[in-house]
């Protein structure tokens, strides 16, 4: 008897096993390396863990766990299998951005043994309809305590935003626009840095749609030829302080004191690894997101947007900070990468959850 983990996910191009190779590639994600983590872990102790796709042909001696990372096509079929056990729906993306997911939530909760969310239980009505009862799951991070040398870079320019150029499906408590007016501001003075793909292009919206590709292209095309007609003021001012695309994020942020770090919506729960990535690099984050946040990262780590009434407001306290001030929020944001305090959003804690699966589920024990 063999026993095996099987990650369906919403995007098919990380299927093939590609979301683990995703963990060394250029615009690698920290969902990607953690799942890069608990196949090393777990296959290491004779666990196979694949993409959704590899699953093998049915049988009667094997027992394989099923979890859907926000994809609700292939469950339903499966769960017809008696050797397939569909063990958990994650939900890791935000309703703003793929509003089906939360849509469909309904549907997956009578067939899974469990939902883990990233968004807060509470939140989820608004999305789903109606409650749907979840496991809080924090977004997962590969690394522990700061990367010193880019921690101790002293050569630091203002302020820099790192972001695509994007919009989202749903306008509720949104905010990529926020970000693109946070950038109108700063670069009015030229005090802020713009890094990130598509800004050459008009803004588009993210998310899965029914829409054809044919017709997307046609779309798409007249987007961008509207766009040099008669361009987004905000754009605009984003493309005279944009510097391209990076080769890697980290050492991007650690050349500036301060970075824009807003999450795409806001709403309880929904912290990901933006502001944990300021931290390693000792640069601090401007943070506007997870409404709990002051719960979930000591305050003496970052800058909560919500204390200012605009953006005047908060480009004058920037300048008041003394370089012992700023050294302050930097050593508060690597004590706290290195606390237990940090624990709840470890790469270790993650794989754990995959731990668990495997011994209520397949009354297999292992160990992280």
């Amino acid at each position: 008897m063999s026993v095996g983990i099987y990650i369906d996910l919403a995007s098919g191009r990380m299927l093939e096993d590609r979301i683990f190779e995703q963990a060394t590639g250029r615009y690698h994600s920290s969902l990607a390396r953690c799942l890069a983590f608990v196949k090393s872990t777990f296959e290491a102790q004779g666990v196979h863990v694949h993409t959704a796709d590899r699953l093998p042909e049915p049988t009667t001696s094997d027992t394989h766990l099923y979890i859907s990372i926000g994809n609700h096509a292939n469950y339903v079929a499966l769960s017809k299998r008696p050797d397939v056990v569909l063990s958990a729906f994650m939900v890791t993306e935000s309703p703003v951005v793929e509003p089906r997911i939360f849509q469909d939530l309904q549907r997956a909760k009578h067939h899974f043994k469990r939902i883990f969310s990233c968004i807060d239980q509470a939140e989820i009505p608004r999305f789903a309809g109606s409650p749907v009862d979840c496991i809080p799951l924090r977004w997962p991070i590969d690394f522990h305590g700061v990367d010193l040398p880019l921690w101790s870079n002293s050569e630091r320019s203002f302020l820099v935003m790192v972001n695509m150029n994007k919009l989202p499906r749903l306008t509720y408590h949104e905010l990529f626009t926020e970000r693109m007016r946070a950038v109108e501001f700063f670069s009015r003075t030229g005090d802020i840095d713009l890094y990130g793909i598509d800004w050459d292009k008009a803004s588009r919206k993210m998310g899965r749609t029914w829409v054809p590709w044919t017709l997307r292209r046609i779309q798409m095309a007249f987007q961008d030829r509207f766009d040099k007609i008669h361009p987004d003021p905000l754009l605009v001012a984003a493309r005279k302080v944009y510097k391209g695309e990076l080769e890697t994020k980290w050492e991007t942020l650690a050349r500036y004191d301060f970075a824009i770090c807003f999450e795409n919506v806001r709403l309880k729960g929904w912290l990901t690894e933006k502001l944990f990535e300021c931290l390693r690099t000792g640069t601090i984050p401007i943070y506007w997101g997870a409404t709990d946040i002051a719960e979930l990262v000591p305050k003496e780590c970052f800058i909560d947007m919500r204390q200012f009434a605009g953006y005047p407001e908060l480009y004058a306290f920037l300048k008041s900070l003394d370089r012992q001030a700023i050294r302050g929020y930097r050593d508060a944001g690597r004590a706290f990468l290195e606390s237990q305090a940090f624990e709840p959003f470890s790469k270790e804690r993650f794989a754990a959850i995959f731990r668990d699966l495997l011994e209520e589920d397949a009354g297999h024990r292992a160990t992280i």
